[in-house]
């Protein structure tokens, strides 16, 4: 039976096959038993974000990353990966962002009208 595989958990299958581990290894990295992780891989269960923190923590990559990595993602026209680009530019992206979304934009300051 074939298994659906949520796209976070084919982003780490994806690293692990790239590094040619084996689940053992990861097994033994984790402390994951080896069937769990069978299992997770596989898509016949569903991962913990505890486990994905730890699968990540061994495989030394950012949790993070495995979501946006997501091609399920990729799809979406509003979706921009912004990790390669220099910290200024994710900074001042992330400013401009909060700034779209702040409920309360910032008052602007009335200039007092004096009579001539």
């Amino acid at each position: 039976m074939k298994y659906d595989i949520y796209p976070p958990v084919q982003v780490i299958r994806d690293e692990i096959f790239s590094r040619k581990l084996t689940v053992g290894k990861i097994s033994a990295l984790t402390n994951l038993s080896m069937g769990r992780l069978r299992n997770i891989l596989t898509g016949r269960t569903d991962m913990t974000i505890r486990e994905r923190d730890i699968i990540c923590q061994s495989l030394g990559i950012y949790p993070g990353d495995v979501v946006l990595q997501r091609e399920d993602l990729t799809d979406n026209k509003g979706f921009i990966d912004v990790r390669h680009f220099p910290e200024p530019l994710r900074e001042a992206i992330r400013t401009l962002i909060n700034a779209l979304h702040d409920p309360k934009p910032p008052r602007r300051k009335r200039k007092k009208v004096t009579a001539s």
